[in-house]
C-alpha cells in the first residue's frame, strides 16, 4: 500500500467523503485521488455511495490495522 492509499483509507474511517474533500485534506491532484480510489475499489476496500466514497467492512479493518501500526511506530520503545 502506498502513501496516498493509506491516507485515503485513514480519512475514510470517520465518514464517507467526496473526491473534493479528500483533495483538500491530502493536497494532491484530483486525478491521483481518483485513480487511487479506483484501485482501492478493485481491491474491495472502498465503495461509492452516491457522490461520496466509503470504506467496505474489509477496508475498515485494514484501515484500522494500518492506523494502529502507524501509531505503534511512533511510540517510544520500552525495554
Amino acid at each position: 500500500m502506498n502513501f496516498v492509499e493509506g491516507e485515503i483509507l485513514h480519512f475514510l474511517i470517520k465518514e464517507p467523503r467526496t473526491i473534493e474533500e479528500l483533495r483538500k485534506l491530502l493536497r494532491v491532484k484530483t486525478s491521483l485521488i481518483y485513480w487511487t480510489l479506483i484501485r482501492l475499489y478493485h481491491k474491495g476496500l472502498v465503495q461509492k455511495v452516491g457522490e461520496k466514497w466509503a470504506l467496505t467492512e474489509l477496508g475498515r479493518k485494514i484501515a484500522l490495522a494500518s492506523l494502529a501500526m502507524k501509531y505503534a511506530e511512533l511510540l517510544p520503545q520500552t525495554r
